[in-house]
């Protein structure tokens, strides 16, 4: 038997069993809650999202507007000059205000501003829809960054193990005790190790890149040395999973396709409109004052300057129709046109709607099978630690060799590896079906 292998291998089950993590938590690092709280202050998606809401209630206030009177003032001031005169005075002025109310233009203006109002419940659910696909997506990015930290873990005690005993095969192969393929077995499964420690790096410093890129990170300095994480840690029970697929017509796709639907159909009707007589009722209060710079304020003019006071109030209400009664087919053609336009944009938004009822099936089903895979490889590792307490004691009894006792840690090792793929495979799933629920922001940042 060889003590120090012994040794190395009962370190690593100690330290396994005792602590499951090897990460602590850094100053300033996030986890996954604070991320999705830090994302939703600093993404530039988001913050996009929130400002194409701003500009859909301006929009929607403004078509609201023009449906009520509206108000001008013009005034003109100055100097001018003609040959022959036919004023002595050189000054002009000016002043007018007109008062006009569009009473009726054959319901254009009612229907831009049903438009516009749509427009702002779409870009208000579209802000709703952005920031439950950002943490989606961050959700996703950070249970992988929790598993691959997780199996590094791993990794570098099967590592630190297959190195231990690499060291004693390499001295018992220079003593002739070893054969030369004992000494490249260990040495390629040891190389084998090595290259699956740097993948494992490579694939957490990957995932720390992307979701400094999720999160809006400052661009003054590298992302690395920006946003620091912590993995999520594995909770001991399994979370609760719905039996049920989320309600498709709660779905945000299904909403804003309800949405857009509407928008298309008014546009259509606007453009459809054109082709038949329009009626405008509208109304004018006009009052103008002018020639008052440099005239005598009597009320009749300066005689000596010729240039008479003028004030004029007026106003009207006219009603004006239009009908194009030949236009060579333009008008019919462009209904044609908008109607083929708006079916287009139903079949697009029909089949967006066949792939979420297919996802919302699929998430299910995957739920499912992810959770049964995670209560498998949990029971998996609890008889791998039964059965490794087992072989510890027959080993210290002396009834089993160190080789057994080292392949039994071995299997723990591939156990825990098992346990936790299932395990962030499983949460993936679960917000990837909290966001089709609309949900999982709610779910990640609980109010208080």
């Amino acid at each position: 038997m060889n003590p120090l292998l012994v040794a190395a291998a009962l370190f690593g089950v100690f330290t396994l069993l005792g602590n499951d993590s090897n990460a602590q938590p850094q100053p300033g690092a996030l986890g996954l809650s604070e991320a999705v709280r830090y994302a939703v202050d600093h993404s530039p998606v988001l913050d996009s999202a929130r400002r194409s809401a701003r500009i859909g209630v301006f929009e929607s206030s403004s078509a609201l507007a023009r449906l009520f009177p509206a108000a001008d003032l013009n005034s003109i001031h100055g100097i001018q000059g003609q040959n022959p005169k036919l004023t002595e005075n050189p000054w002009t002025s000016q002043l007018t205000l007109s008062i006009t109310e569009n009473l009726y233009d054959n319901g254009e203006s009612w229907t831009r501003r049903k438009v516009a109002d749509l427009n702002r419940q779409l870009s208000a659910l579209s802000l709703l829809k952005t920031r439950e696909r950002l943490c989606a997506d961050i959700a996703h990015e950070f249970y992988r960054f929790s598993l691959n930290t997780k199996l590094l873990d791993v990794q570098q005690r099967h590592h630190q193990l297959l190195k231990k005993q690499f060291e004693s095969m390499s001295s018992q192969y220079r003593q002739g005790l070893k054969t030369r393929k004992d000494y490249l077995r260990f040495r390629t499964q040891l190389q084998s190790s090595e290259i699956k420690l740097l993948n494992s790096r490579n694939l957490i410093d990957e995932s720390r890149t992307e979701l400094n890129r999720l999160l809006g990170a400052p661009l003054d300095r590298e992302p690395a040395l920006v946003l620091t994480f912590v993995p999520e840690e594995p909770k001991p029970v399994t979370p609760a999973i719905p039996l049920q697929p989320p309600a498709f017509t709660n779905h945000y796709e299904y909403r804003v396709s309800a949405i857009q639907r509407e928008i298309d159909e008014n546009n259509e009707a606007l453009i459809r409109r054109k082709r038949w007589p329009e009626v405008f009722l509208s109304s004018t209060l006009n009052y103008q004052y002018s020639n008052y710079l440099g005239s005598s304020h009597s009320g009749a003019g300066d005689s000596a300057t010729g240039s008479p006071l003028s004030r004029q109030l007026s106003w009207n209400t006219l009603l004006n129709l239009r009908y194009s009664i030949w236009d060579w087919g333009t008008r019919s053609r462009d209904a044609s046109v908008a109607e083929e336009r708006r079916m287009i944009g139903a079949n697009q938004l029909t089949q967006e709607l066949l792939k979420v009822r297919a996802s919302l099936a699929d998430i299910t089903r995957q739920l499912g099978k992810s959770k049964a895979d995670h209560e498998l490889s949990r029971e998996l590792l609890d008889l791998s630690k039964q059965s490794f307490a087992y072989l510890e004691e027959e080993y210290r009894q002396g009834k089993l060799s160190y080789l057994d006792l080292v392949g039994g840690f071995k299997d723990l090792l591939e156990s825990n590896e098992l346990y936790y793929r299932s395990y962030f495979n499983l949460m993936q799933n679960l917000a990837q079906y909290r966001y089709h629920e609309g949900t999982l922001y709610e779910t990640l940042l609980p109010t208080k």
